[in-house]
């Protein structure tokens, strides 16, 4: 997908909306989203308003703020329900009535009826309807091409975490990724992977060196850092340092530890290449053109 890049003056409320809009060469001024991980890096030098929960409630002034303060007149919203594949349990498009009664030009981009819709109406609302489809009939192939390998024919047992550090302090964060997250049920799930945290218990609560250590219990085959790697990588050294236990845990007896692509429910576009990723890297030698 190559197309030229374009800043235009509007704001964007809603992770799907922002990073497909982003696929089809179209970056907002400011943006509001909430799922996707380090999302500073997918969007360098946009403003980030805050997360959608909190201007949905009790941060709305910021919005105005925002949108005053960069001359913005248009504001676009995403639309989701909790059918959709990638519910987050954010509807953006509420504020539709609100938004207008105060003065805004407001679209609404309707990813409720699913991708390829979603792509569509992105591409409807920018005016760039051929490149949505050309990113449709991109995706199609792509997923096409991947689960022609799913699944994974050596069932391994993965400790998946998303790791974060913070950009002044440089501490480190792990958020591990139970059997209910997004990640487990799109990615390893149909990549027929265990998830190793399963019966761990809450771990959110603990230091990444801890969290790491409590996978002696159930020894993973395989872990995987999403997000930042340089945070869990940490937290293995520390594990390691701290408990020799750790060190048989098969995944670092085998150095079986690898840095992967995370999947939340506001990259949607993204799917196919993210779930192949993850099937080369833990099941496959060989290499199509994913």
């Amino acid at each position: 997908m190559s197309e030229p890049t374009e800043m235009r003056n509007l704001i964007m409320i809603g992770d799907k909306l922002a990073h497909t809009a982003r696929a089809l060469g179209v970056l907002p001024r400011a943006m509001v989203t909430s799922q996707i991980p380090l999302i500073e890096d997918f969007f360098p030098g946009i403003d980030h308003l805050e997360c959608t929960r909190c201007i949905m409630t009790t941060k709305r002034r910021i919005l105005h703020t925002a949108a005053k303060r960069g001359g913005i007149q248009k504001i676009l919203l995403e639309k989701d329900t909790a059918t959709s594949d990638y519910w987050c349990g954010l509807n953006p498009s509420e504020m539709e009535s609100e938004l207008t009664s105060d003065g805004y030009e407001v679209s609404v981009v309707d990813f409720s009826q699913g991708i390829h819709h979603g792509i569509r109406d992105t591409g409807r609302v920018l005016e760039r309807d051929k490149l949505a489809e050309r990113l449709v009939r991109h995706y199609d192939a792509q997923l096409e091409e991947v689960n022609a390998l799913l699944p994974l024919g050596d069932k391994k047992r993965v400790a998946p975490f998303v790791g974060f550090m913070h950009p002044m302090t440089y501490e480190n964060f792990l958020i591990p990724q139970a059997c209910d997250s997004f990640l487990n049920q799109k990615v390893m799930e149909p990549l027929g992977l265990d998830n190793a945290l399963d019966g761990l218990g809450p771990l959110d609560e603990l230091p990444p060196a801890e969290m790491m250590q409590r996978l002696t219990q159930t020894e993973p085959e395989v872990i995987v850092i999403t997000g930042n790697a340089q945070a869990g990588l940490m937290a293995i050294r520390d594990a390691t340092d701290a408990d020799p236990a750790f060190r048989e845990v098969p995944a670092v007896k085998n150095h079986a530890i690898y840095a992967l692509p995370a999947c939340s429910g506001g990259e949607p576009a993204d799917y196919p290449q993210i779930l192949g990723a993850w099937a080369h890297a833990l099941g496959h030698k060989e290499r199509g053109t994913i």
